[in-house]
């Protein structure tokens, strides 16, 4: 039996459209706790955060925004997410060795969830020092604000540039990077090429420059080609080098590595993307970890998916794999 705890976090502040707000309420209704309970785990605690302050409520839902210097709604994103991040601290528990499943929301909320697990395992007497992270998404998301400045084409939402200011990539927002909902307890960045894996994503998707940044700082990749060959050999190659560095991994699971022209559950479309029973057979090794602790859900927007099928499937994947963890 596992002990779970889920979080909802119903933010799109950061994202090009509406509807992502309401993913942790389509996931509930597709069965995700009874499901979890049926399976005989114990769900040991419930959360929905954005409720403390009318004002971060209003902030974290989706409304048109300019693109200023290349960034779409900086500051209302911003204090979302810090908001989040002190919601976290005070909800969070690891001591039991429990499993946290956070319900998104947009890409942006890997940022204080990673901020507040680093808070509280710093905190322990015998604290976990680093923590790992399967970044398994359709694109590497390592936009800055320049970049956006000068194209067009650019959108300048600040989900593309999540992984930019969780490495500090040169470029990115001092005012998020350097925020308390995006940095370790000692100021530092919160991912580095040592604890990260990029996994599927589309090798067309990121630019020569993110290219380049990942090369030239010799970032872990396992890319669609890699992934789409085998997928369940390619999850356990990834899973078994962050395996042998960490005890506590982070799974983010961005629905938008799934191929868009099969599953377009994702808020914004993906089309060379992963078959879903590949992407399931991922997620099912990646769960069956005792090492994975917790997993972030990203991306469901329920306005493509009104009878709830593609979310039901996603329900349903996660209880396989959290069923196979011993």
């Amino acid at each position: 039996m596992t002990k779970i705890q889920i979080v909802t976090i119903a933010t799109e502040a950061g994202t090009h459209f509406p509807g992502q707000s309401r993913a942790g309420e389509a996931i509930y209704e597709a069965g995700i706790e009874t499901k979890l309970l049926k399976s005989g785990h114990e769900v040991v605690a419930t959360s929905t955060l954005l409720g403390r302050a009318t004002a971060v409520a209003s902030a974290a839902k989706w409304q048109p925004s300019p693109k200023l210097d290349g960034v779409r709604n900086e500051q209302k994103t911003l204090l979302v997410l810090n908001d989040v991040y002190d919601e976290l601290v005070d909800c969070l528990d690891t001591d039991d060795g429990r499993f946290i499943l956070f319900l998104g929301g947009d890409c942006t909320i890997l940022q204080p969830v990673l901020s507040a697990v680093h808070t509280i395992l710093h905190g322990k007497k015998q604290p976990i020092h680093d923590v790992g992270l399967i970044y398994m998404d359709g694109d590497v998301d390592l936009s800055v604000p320049a970049e956006a400045a000068a194209s067009i084409d650019a959108t300048g939402v600040l989900d593309a540039m999540t992984m930019s200011h969780l490495m500090r990539r040169p470029g990115c927002l001092p005012s998020f990077s350097t925020a308390r909902c995006s940095s370790r307890p000692d100021g530092s960045a919160l991912v580095t090429p040592q604890n990260a894996v990029f996994f599927g994503f589309d090798p067309l998707q990121p630019s020569a420059s993110h290219w380049v940044y990942l090369a030239e700082n010799g970032c872990k990749v396992l890319s669609w080609p890699t992934v789409r060959a085998d997928a369940v050999a390619a999850a356990k190659s990834a899973l078994s080098w962050l395996e042998s560095r960490f005890d506590f991994i982070v799974l983010h699971f961005d629905v938008d590595v799934i191929d868009s022209g099969e599953f377009p559950l994702a808020n914004y479309p993906h089309y060379a993307g992963l078959a879903a029973g590949e992407a399931f057979a991922a997620l099912e090794v990646f769960l069956g970890s005792p090492k994975v602790r917790a997993m972030t859900i990203t991306e469901v927007n329920p306005n493509n998916d009104p009878e709830r099928t593609m979310v039901t499937q996603v329900v349903d994947a996660v209880v396989r794999g959290l069923k196979g963890r011993k």
